[in-house]
């Protein structure tokens, strides 16, 4: 009887409290909640940058420039006796204000910070005029009152590498090293005598120079692009017939409008001037060099337009 009562008094002193706690008196191990560690940060993908020239994997440039040419030259016999210095603008009635389409550029980024940029451009201008003085020009003599039709050409080819050596989400500023391939021709010729002369020289030779971006507007849909490039190969002797093409310098700025996401518009100018050397091969006793018979000068510069495609 007393077991029976003990016991029931144990059993309803272990039962109440349990009975009448509510839930949220009991206290529990909760699960926590996970706490995020440094690796979630490090496995999000980085945010992309919207569609700019310092992310373009590849784009192509078509250019149209509004062109004027200032360009001349001096063509001495094989003998060596000196010709006559021309204006290939006033001499040979050649056109000094000239649309030049198409220009082409290509680009390929090759890595972040690596770029290669290659360009082209040529111009063919053809000109008429009555000579009112005489013109030694190579072997031949173009008298005054000659009716006298003249012809130069330029050719440019170039490759060349960019580095960035400051590079962020907005700039780029960029070392330029690269291979000119340069050609030139003059020609002069009086169809009524049937006399023709013509002189050409081809170059190949380094150029070194800077290029800067800078981003800016709504999205990065506006940029600037500023480059140079300069050589001159009479001043080095290691490269391939070092007097052959004097030098070289072209400035270009430009600004453009991203007006979709792989294609863009824009304006610029562009300042080109070189200068070759004609050379004849002298054969001397015991050796061989090039002795210069005279040079042809090209310059042109003018406003552009341009559309661009890019991915």
């Amino acid at each position: 009887m007393r077991m029976t009562v003990y016991g029931t008094m144990i059993a309803t002193l272990l039962w109440a409290p349990l009975s009448q706690a509510s839930p949220d008196n009991v206290v529990w191990p909760l699960p926590s909640t996970p706490v995020e560690t440094p690796r979630d940060h490090l496995e999000e993908p980085a945010p992309r940058l919207p569609p700019s020239v310092l992310t373009d994997q590849f784009a192509m440039s078509v250019i149209a420039r509004a062109s004027s040419f200032v360009s001349g030259g001096q063509a001495g016999s094989t003998a060596g006796a000196m010709g006559t210095v021309f204006s290939g603008e006033g001499d040979l009635g050649l056109q000094s204000k000239k649309l030049a389409f198409p220009a082409l550029e290509l680009s390929f980024r090759l890595g972040d910070r690596q770029r290669l940029l290659l360009e082209y451009f040529d111009s063919d201008r053809v000109g008429t005029v009555t000579l009112d003085h005489d013109i030694n020009y190579l072997n031949k003599v173009f008298h005054t009152g000659d009716r006298l039709q003249g012809e130069l050409n330029w050719r440019v080819f170039s490759g060349s590498f960019l580095l960035d050596i400051l590079h962020g989400d907005r700039y780029a500023a960029s070392f330029l090293a690269g291979i000119q391939v340069e050609q030139a021709l003059s020609a002069m010729q009086v169809d009524l005598l049937s006399i023709r002369s013509s002189v050409s020289a081809t170059g190949v030779m380094p150029v070194v120079g800077a290029e800067g971006t800078w981003l800016f507007g709504d999205h990065q849909r506006w940029s600037v692009v500023a480059r140079g490039k300069y050589f001159n190969t009479q001043r080095v002797y290691f490269v391939y017939k070092p007097s052959q093409f004097g030098a070289t310098r072209e400035l270009h700025l430009d600004v453009q409008y991203r007006v979709q996401k792989n294609m863009s518009a824009g304006i610029g100018y562009t300042n080109f001037r070189a200068t070759s050397e004609l050379q004849t091969d002298v054969a001397v006793p015991g050796a061989a060099h090039f002795n210069s018979t005279g040079q042809l000068q090209f310059a042109v510069r003018g406003p552009e337009a341009f559309f661009r495609v890019s991915f």
